[in-house]
């Protein structure tokens, strides 16, 4: 039985699990923190692939969601920590 393709996972190469098990023991080098936050964004959550597969929207949908973990990751990767805001604050743009 093939693994449908929601579910298929990239080869994680032995520098890419060690790397994530240095992160889960909090005992990583900055290099295996690169390491294993890219394998969770381009890997796990395939967040730059394309979530759409013919005639299953099931898939398309599971593909989505891991995406959007990704996408998150992402986000707060890039966010400038001056913008970060307090939930319980109101937003200046909210009325």
């Amino acid at each position: 039985m093939t693994t449908p393709v929601c579910f298929q996972v990239p080869p994680i190469d032995k520098d890419e699990v060690i790397a994530i098990k240095a992160v889960g023991a909090g005992e990583a080098t900055p290099y295996q923190q690169k390491l294993a936050l890219k394998v969770i964004v381009n890997k796990f959550s395939r967040a730059h692939d394309i979530q759409f597969v013919p005639d299953s929207p099931g898939q398309s949908a599971v593909l989505s969601g891991r995406a959007f973990v990704g996408a998150s990751v992402l986000k707060y990767l890039n966010i400038e920590i001056g913008k970060l805001q307090n939930e319980d604050q109101p937003n200046d743009n909210q009325s």
